[in-house]
C-alpha cells in the first residue's frame, strides 16, 4: 500500500511503501506493463499484476457467441461483461451464448455479473445461455443454486441448436 511517492525515473515511478510483498521501507517500482502493471522492489523481487478478463465475440447462426477467458471477479470481467452485454442487446441481439471455456475461477463479483446479465437479457426478451462450464463455475453455480436457473451444455453444438427449439 503506497505511502507516498519517493520519485520519478523516466518511465519508472518510485513508491515507498508498506507491505507484505517488500521490506519495510524498500522501494518498490510500478512498471507500466499494460493497465495492471508490474510491482517490484529494489531487488527485482516482483508480483505480476492481475490479467484482465478478455471477451471475444463471435456469431453462428442467429445466436452471438461471447467467449470469455480469465477469472471472473471483481475488478477482472464483472463490469466489462455488463458492459459488453448491454451493447448487443442495445444492437438488437436477443440470442445470447457465453462460453466459459476459459474462465477458471469466479467470485461472487462475477457471479453477481452472469446474474445481471440474465436478468438484462431476459428482461428485454432475449435469452442467455451458458457453455463449458468448468468445474469449479458449476459447483460454484451449484452451491448457490443458480444452476437450476441457467440453460448449461456440454457442447457448443448443443447449446446454439437450443435457441431454434
Amino acid at each position: 500500500r503506497p505511502a507516498g511517492p519517493v520519485g520519478h525515473t523516466g518511465h519508472l515511478t518510485l513508491l515507498r511503501v508498506h507491505s507484505t510483498f517488500a521490506r519495510p521501507g524498500s522501494q518498490l517500482k510500478l512498471r507500466n506493463i499494460g493497465p495492471y502493471g508490474r510491482l517490484s522492489d529494489d531487488n527485482g523481487v516482483g508480483q505480476t499484476g492481475r490479467v484482465p478478463m478478455e471477451i471475444e465475440e463471435r456469431s453462428l447462426q442467429n445466436v452471438v457467441i461471447r467467449d470469455l477467458k480469465g477469472k471472473l471477479t471483481i475488478g477482472e470481467g464483472d463490469e466489462l461483461l455488463k458492459e459488453r452485454i448491454n451493447n448487443l442487446m442495445q444492437q438488437g441481439h436477443r440470442n445470447l451464448l457465453l462460453n466459459l471455456e476459459n474462465v477458471p475461477y469466479g467470485d461472487s463479483a462475477g457471479l453477481g455479473g452472469i446474474v445481471h446479465t440474465y436478468t438484462t437479457v431476459s428482461r428485454q426478451g432475449g435469452t442467455l445461455k451458458l457453455v463449458n462450464l468448468t468445474k469449479r463455475i458449476t459447483d460454484l453455480l451449484a452451491i448457490t443454486k443458480l444452476l437450476t436457473v441457467f440453460d448449461t451444455f456440454d457442447s457448443e453444438a448443443d447449446a446454439v441448436s437450443s435457441f431454434d427449439s
